[in-house]
C-alpha cells in the first residue's frame, strides 16, 4: 500500500472521481498532495482554492491533504514533480477538462507514463461507473521486473474476502525488434505461472492463470472484459527491459481503450 500520492487534478468532476479508486490503494493517513497546473503563476492561487473544497472530505477520512500548483505545460509539470522521490504513487484520469479522452490521456497521461519514475494509477470512466468485485489481471511477462508488481497485486485483492487474481501471459509472435519469436506451449507457460499463483494462494488471495497467444493489447483488453475485473495490472518495462514493449506497444493501448 502507498503512504504519499501525487493527484494532478483540474477541479472538474471527472477528475475528482479518482479519488474513489485511489483510496483503496493507500495506507490508513497516507498523504495526498492535489496538484493542479496552470498557465501562468498569476493563475495559481484561484487554481487551488477550486482545489479547497476536497480538503474536508479527504481529511475526514484520516488523509492529510497537501495543495501544490505548478505552471507550464501538464506533462513536463507533473514529472517535475515526481522526480524529486517525494510521492510513491501517481493518480491520474484519463479525462480531463474538456472531457475529450485524447487531450488528457493521449497528451498528458501517456507522456507521464512514458517517463514516471513512480507508479500510476489510471482510472476510465467504466472504472468510475462499474460496481467493484474484487478482480484483479495482473499481466506477466515472464520478466523478474514484471513479477515485482505481485505483491501489490496480493495486497489489492486481499482487501477483500472474495478478492480474485487472474495471471494473465501472452504469447506473442514478434519482438519489438520485429523478429520471430518461438512460441512456448500453453502448458509451458502455465507451469511457470503455477508458483505464483500458490503465492497468491497461500496469502488468502485466489487466482487463476489464464495464456493467450497474439497481440499483447488486445488479448490483455479482451481478458479484461471476459474475467470482468477491476483492475489491469501491468509493468511498464517488459521482457528482455525493453521500455517500448510494454509502454509503447501494450500499455499505451491498453489505456487509450
Amino acid at each position: 500500500m502507498y503512504a504519499r500520492a501525487l493527484l494532478p487534478t483540474d477541479g472538474s468532476e471527472l477528475a475528482r472521481t479518482v479519488l474513489e479508486p485511489l483510496r483503496g490503494f493507500l495506507r490508513e493517513g497516507a498523504a495526498i498532495t492535489l496538484l493542479t497546473v496552470v498557465e501562468t503563476e498569476a493563475d495559481a492561487p484561484a487554481a487551488e482554492d477550486s482545489l479547497e473544497s476536497l480538503r474536508p472530505e479527504l481529511e475526514a477520512e484520516g488523509y492529510e491533504v497537501h495543495l501544490r500548483s505548478a505552471s507550464g505545460a501538464p506533462g513536463p509539470a507533473i514529472l517535475s514533480a515526481l522526480r524529486g522521490g517525494e510521492f510513491d504513487l501517481l493518480a491520474m484520469t484519463s479525462h480531463g477538462r474538456t472531457g475529450l479522452r485524447r487531450i488528457f490521456a493521449g497528451s498528458v497521461t501517456e507522456e507521464v507514463m512514458r517517463e514516471s519514475p513512480t507508479p500510476l494509477l489510471v482510472t476510465t470512466p467504466r472504472t468510475q461507473v462499474r460496481p467493484r468485485n474484487g478482480r484483479l489481471l495482473a499481466c506477466l511477462d515472464g520478466s523478474s521486473r514484471a513479477t515485482e508488481l505481485l505483491p501489490l497485486v496480493s495486497s489489492l485483492a486481499g482487501q477483500r474476502a472474495d478478492g480474485h487474481v487472474v495471471l494473465l501471459e501472452v504469447e506473442t509472435f514478434y519482438s519489438p525488434e520485429g523478429t520471430k519469436l518461438k512460441l512456448r506451449s500453453s502448458a509451458e507457460v502455465a507451469r511457470e505461472l503455477a508458483p505464483h499463483a500458490r503465492e497468491l494462494n497461500d496469502a488468502g488471495v485466489g487466482t487463476s492463470i489464464r495464456v493467450e497467444v497474439g497481440d499483447p493489447a488486445g488479448r490483455i483488453l479482451r481478458a479484461a472484459d471476459e474475467e470482468d475485473v477491476d483492475a489491469i495490472v501491468l509493468c511498464t518495462h517488459g521482457r528482455r527491459g525493453l521500455l517500448r514493449f510494454w509502454t509503447g506497444s501494450v500499455a499505451e493501448t491498453v489505456l487509450r481503450e
